[in-house]
C-alpha cells in the first residue's frame, strides 16, 4: 500500500481497512469480491475492488454506505468497528495528525455518555422483545470466535480465550434460561 496522506477522511479509513481485511484473510481481490457478493447482492469486478482500496490515497475517494460496511463485516468475519478504526500508529499514538475529521471519527466511534445510554436502552429493548433469538445469535458469534482462536492464536492466548468463550457461553445459557422464563410469564 502506498504512503498514507497526512489526514484521512472516514471513507479513506474504510478503504484502508478494506485492504487490511483482505490482506489479513490472504484473499485476492477476486476472492474478496466473491465473498462480498453474497452480502451485497452483486459482484464487484477486480477494477471496482481495486478502486475501492486505492481510494485511501485521496486521488478519488470512494464513498462507502452502511450496506457495504455491514457486508464487509460479514464477508471478512470482522467486527464492523474494524473498518472504522484509523490506521495504527507507533506506541498507540495516532499515525496521522489529529484533524477535525479524525477527531469527529473518534467521537463517533467512542460515543458520548448519552450515546452509550441510548445503545444500552436499545440492547435492553431487543432483549425484552426477542431474548432467546438474540442470545442464540451471541452464542453463534462466540462459537466463530472460538474457531478463529483455535486456528490463529498462540497456545497460551488460545487457552485463555477458549476459557473466556466457555464462561461467556455459560452466562449466555443462563441468560437464555431467564429470557425463556420471562417470555413464558408474558
Amino acid at each position: 500500500m502506498a504512503k498514507l496522506p497526512p489526514a484521512l477522511t472516514p471513507n479513506q479509513v474504510v478503504a484502508y481497512n478494506l485492504h487490511r481485511a483482505r490482506t489479513l484473510r490472504q484473499w485476492t481481490q477476486e476472492e474478496a469480491a466473491e465473498a462480498l457478493e453474497q452480502h451485497l447482492g452483486k459482484l464487484w469486478s477486480k477494477a471496482v475492488f481495486s478502486a475501492a482500496e486505492r481510494s485511501v490515497d485521496g486521488q478519488r475517494i470512494r464513498p462507502f454506505d452502511a450496506d457495504e460496511l455491514v457486508a464487509f463485516a460479514r464477508a471478512f468475519e470482522l467486527p464492523l468497528l474494524y473498518f472504522l478504526m484509523p490506521p495504527p500508529g507507533q506506541d498507540w499514538e495516532p499515525a496521522q495528525p489529529l484533524t477535525k475529521e479524525s477527531v469527529a471519527l473518534f467521537e463517533a466511534l467512542l460515543l458520548t455518555e448519552e450515546g452509550l445510554d441510548l445503545i444500552n436502552q436499545r440492547v435492553t429493548d431487543a432483549l425484552r422483545r426477542a431474548p432467546s433469538r438474540l442470545l442464540r445469535s451471541m452464542n453463534q458469534s462466540w462459537g466463530r470466535l472460538a474457531s478463529l482462536v483455535a486456528t490463529s492464536a498462540g497456545k497460551e492466548t488460545r487457552e485463555r480465550l477458549v476459557d473466556d468463550v466457555a464462561r461467556h457461553r455459560e452466562l449466555a445459557d443462563q441468560l437464555e434460561h431467564v429470557a425463556r422464563k420471562m417470555e413464558e410469564r408474558e
